[in-house]
């Protein structure tokens, strides 16, 4: 495990109450834990801005189920895919939930591409774990 740091925040007391009143909604067992994730998810987001990193991404896409061209763009992507859930909404619409692995550079490109096409209901391009360089 890494070396713990312990640091202050002076924040506003309104918005410590709200901050408080949600992470205890969500299960959060402390202050730390929720600011920890926070800080994750801000460095993530800040790295995802860099092109030139490798990292797992999630990418979730609805889409019309008549629609063959989504299914065969993901196969000839097939390097970048670790795994994908697919679930039948309803008669006409299928949810898909992929993790992908790679540059974000170009699953982003790839991923711009299916939300670009025909019959792509909702698309949502998440970055999750990227390297430090």
């Amino acid at each position: 495990m890494k070396d713990i740091v312990r640091f202050s925040v002076s924040v506003d007391w309104e918005l410590l109450e709200k901050f408080d009143t949600i992470i205890g909604e969500l299960g959060y067992e402390s202050r730390s834990k929720a600011v920890a994730d926070l800080l994750y998810s801000f460095i993530t987001s800040q790295t995802a801005e860099n092109s030139d990193v490798n990292g797992i991404f999630v990418f979730i896409v609805l889409f019309d189920h008549h629609t063959r061209e989504i299914r065969e763009f993901y196969h000839h992507h097939l390097e970048r895919i670790v795994s994908t859930l697919h679930i039948h909404v309803d008669a006409d619409r299928c949810l898909e939930i992929s993790v992908l692995k790679g540059n974000l550079d170009e699953v982003k490109k790839m991923t711009s591409k299916i939300g670009g096409m025909k019959g792509v209901l909702y698309s949502k391009f998440v970055p999750v774990v990227l390297d430090d360089g």
